[in-house]
């Protein structure tokens, strides 16, 4: 139309070509964005594609200009991707952007925006020495290094400095997802409890959640015990529990700890092997989707829900749009509803387009158990329940 003829200092307005070999000059642009296309890519399965796009910005901007990305794809999904996708850019930048309730997708409440600078832009100078130090606890807590960790702590160094940490992790974060059981007492007793209990990054994680996903159960033990002896433990910005973050691990030892340090605790809704985050997606969904049978039998015993449908979509996942109806299907059957009805996915369905078709098959059958046991106990509550009403009338009808 008129508006794609326009011309905006000789380039056209609108450019209608391939991501893979964008028509532009090299070194020509201050600043590229994307919003949608990487994401059309990778819930494609199209890596190779999304990788091309990163290839053709990383030719036509300048060095120190920047990339902006717009995305539901949280940190941990993206920010590798654009690491190793942008070579000239050493720091990708978060930001969090709530959206309004209209605006949500799948339970989905924010967009990320991603910016990076290429090249030269992303000189450590930059950073104060405040940054630097905070930089120095880290790389203490990285390798262990108890002694180093003191050491700094005495000589004035914050353990809550998030400085020069764009991600807003602090020292307690990193050392409870590497392991660092030495450095992280030193770090809880120079921050208090109250921290280590409230503090968050950019996605809401706490230490906890940075000690269950990263499948550290000595670290886990010891923050359950030090901050949350009473349970209530928290979810993050997606609601995503410990418990979920654990499952995803493959650490059965860190999802047991969770759901039977203290008993059986697995009513306790933090705890719990059916608490979900805003999609819907539960631990179980997160270990059956990673192949993890151990523990997804576990959270089969502590009551997780086998029938549980989320929409959250996963990255790298295809999804089939089949919603599995329990109460007309055998444990031998995949679905039988019509691929157009839904975009839910249940942890057997999960499984199997992962590629774990014998986990699958093991999902679909405690799925089936658990509508016939809940079909089985409504059958029984309404014998009893008639039987209680013959009972009163038989009752009334003598006096």
């Amino acid at each position: 139309g008129h508006a794609q003829r326009t011309l905006v200092g000789g380039v056209p307005s609108f450019v209608h070509c391939r991501v893979a070999a964008l028509p532009l000059r090299a070194n020509s642009f201050d600043v590229a964005m994307d919003k949608g296309t990487l994401d059309a890519l990778l819930c494609c399965g199209d890596e190779r594609g999304a990788r091309e796009l990163l290839a053709q910005v990383c030719r036509i901007v300048r060095d120190g200009g920047w990339f902006f990305s717009v995305t539901y794809a949280c940190p941990d999904q993206r920010i590798p991707l654009l690491l190793s996708g942008l070579p000239g850019c050493r720091r990708v930048r978060v930001h969090k952007l709530t959206l309004t309730t209209r605006n949500r997708f799948n339970g989905r409440r924010f967009h990320y925006l991603y910016t990076c600078r290429q090249g030269s832009g992303n000189s450590s100078s930059v950073l104060g020495n405040e940054a630097r130090l905070a930089g120095r606890l880290v790389a203490a807590c990285v390798t262990h290094d108890v002694s180093t960790t003191t050491t700094l702590l005495a000589n004035g160094v914050s353990p809550l400095c998030t400085s020069g940490n764009l991600e807003g992790t602090t020292a307690s974060m990193v050392a409870a997802g590497v392991g660092a059981l030495g450095c992280l007492r030193v770090l809880a007793d120079a921050a208090g409890a109250n921290h280590m209990r409230t503090a968050c990054d950019v996605l809401g994680n706490a230490a906890l959640h940075h000690a269950a996903k990263a499948g550290q159960s000595a670290t886990l033990d010891f923050l359950l015990r030090y901050c949350h002896p009473q349970g209530n433990l928290p979810t993050n910005e997606e609601g995503a529990s410990v418990l979920q973050m654990a499952a995803a691990s493959g650490d059965l030892g860190c999802v047991r700890l969770l759901l039977w340090r203290e008993g059986d605790r697995a009513s306790d809704g933090a705890l719990g092997a059916c608490a979900a985050d805003h999609t819907g997606f539960t631990p179980l969904h997160a270990a059956a989707y990673r192949g993890h049978r151990a523990i997804c039998e576990e959270l089969l015993a502590a009551g997780a829900d086998a029938t549980a449908e989320c929409g959250a979509p996963v990255e790298g996942f295809a999804r089939q749009g089949s919603k599995e109806q329990w109460k007309c299907a055998s444990p031998g059957q995949s679905n039988c509803a019509s691929p157009a009805q839904s975009n839910c996915a249940s942890p057997a369905l999960m499984a199997e387009t992962s590629g774990h078709q014998m986990l699958a098959k093991r999902l679909r059958q405690a799925a089936y158990e658990q509508v016939e046991r809940e079909r089985l106990r409504r059958k029984c509550s309404s014998i009893v329940g008639s039987s209680s009403d013959v009972c009163s009338l038989l009752k009334a009808g003598s006096e």
